[in-house]
């Protein structure tokens, strides 16, 4: 199992290039088209923010809506899935969950996991994403039904270059690292939940402290 994301919005970029290249999603064109300028002004944010001084402090803490930047990347990713014969899907809560935390950092935590697991989900397979709030605390689960890890990779993927006993194709194996890092920093965890059949990654947050208990999940 190859375990690393996706190199920033490069993949969404290509796959929405392959979206725009097949005849018969002529009326999505001007959908697909806004979709590849916003992924091409976070390459260049991201690119600005590299070569700005004492830009590793990063911005102060403000509120994030998970569950809309859940959305965000479950739309964003969709052509993706598509280039690659798989589906993606989103479900959870259907109001606002805030978290404070730097929005860039939480967008690349989240965007990492629906990324990893489209990689490894099965041909023609299928991965969701679940979002849930309980107990004072948002829950994102990323399932996929591809191999699943390793017993002897479970603790080791989450390690910096590491990318399992089996690394196949491209990657460094930083986005899991990546993830828990920046979950870590925002008083959360990032997990591998126990399930039957391929992988489920779990990134908790904490609330917003004015959020209260968040609405049920679906």
């Amino acid at each position: 199992r190859l375990v690393h994301a996706p190199q920033g919005p490069l993949p969404v970029i290509r796959g929405l290039r392959a979206t725009l290249a097949r005849p018969e999603a002529g009326p999505d064109h001007r959908r697909a088209l806004t979709l590849i300028d916003g992924e091409a002004l976070r390459l260049a944010e991201g690119l600005r923010a590299l070569a700005r001084p004492g830009s590793r402090g990063g911005p102060a803490p403000m509120p994030v809506d998970l569950a809309a930047l859940a959305g965000s990347i479950a739309e964003r990713f969709g052509p993706v899935a598509v280039r690659s014969g798989a589906r993606l899907s989103l479900r959870g809560v259907h109001r606002a969950v805030w978290v404070d935390g730097d929005p860039a950092m939480l967008e690349r935590a989240v965007e990492n996991l629906p990324g990893t697991g489209l990689r490894h989900c099965a041909p023609g397979g299928a991965v969701e994403i679940v979002v849930t709030s309980r107990g004072g605390r948002v829950v994102l689960r990323v399932r996929d039904d591809g191999d699943g890890v390793p017993a002897a990779d479970r603790d080791r993927i989450f390690l910096s270059g590491e990318r399992g006993t089996a690394p196949q194709g491209e990657g460094r194996g930083l986005g899991l690292s990546i993830t828990r890092g920046i979950a870590e920093a925002h008083g959360g965890r990032l997990t591998l939940d126990p399930v039957g059949a391929g992988a489920c990654f779990r990134l908790s947050l904490p609330l917003a402290p004015a959020s209260g208990p968040g609405p049920r999940a679906a």
